[in-house]
């Protein structure tokens, strides 16, 4: 294995401004066609630490990434089961080798938002069968928030009435006449 190269941060550093990849201004995060950038060339902006025990961990780590995104973010109009099983076996495997490198580089960093969502769209695109391009979990996170709070307006009512009750409500908001 290789040592990191002294001035390895400004290598960095450079091969992401070649592939114009840059953070969010407001949250310094790397957003939607900033992080896809970054999986895509991933391989040649590690090149200058190629063969060092980050790249090589790393390197994994994205594969599995890209690997699982192939799979949901298809052209496909439908994504059919033998996928979507290969797609939730790519995500157990990516977390372990996250938990492994993570252990290995002693990265104290937890996986954070975009690993929560890529569960929720596995589970997503489980249900529907439709790839992430043609649909937005987002949208549907917020309808589930929106259907909870119709059915928490109803707790204090008991059994069938709160069924009754909250089921027309979100029949109501749901209705394509509805408009708030």
């Amino acid at each position: 294995m290789q040592k990191l190269p002294s001035n390895y941060q400004q290598l960095y550093q450079d091969k992401l401004k070649e592939h114009k990849i840059c953070t969010n201004r407001y949250f310094n995060t790397l957003e939607g066609n900033t992080a896809k950038k970054l999986r895509q060339n991933y391989g040649d902006i590690v090149q200058p630490m190629h063969g060092t025990k980050f790249a090589i961990h790393m390197t994994e780590c994205v594969k599995l990434f890209n690997s699982i995104m192939s799979i949901i973010g298809s052209s496909k109009s439908v994504i059919d089961d033998k996928s979507i099983e290969e797609a939730e076996k790519l995500l157990d495997k990516f977390h372990k080798q996250w938990l492994y490198s993570s252990k290995v580089l002693y990265i104290d960093q937890s996986l954070g938002a975009k690993y929560h969502y890529l569960c929720h769209c596995i589970q997503y695109v489980k249900l529907w069968r439709l790839p992430i391009g043609y649909i937005s979990e987002q949208s549907i996170e917020a309808f589930h928030k929106t259907c909870s709070n119709v059915f928490n307006r109803y707790r204090t009512q008991r059994g069938v009435l709160r069924v009754k009750y909250s089921m027309q409500q979100l029949m109501f908001i749901t209705s394509p006449l509805y408009q708030m």
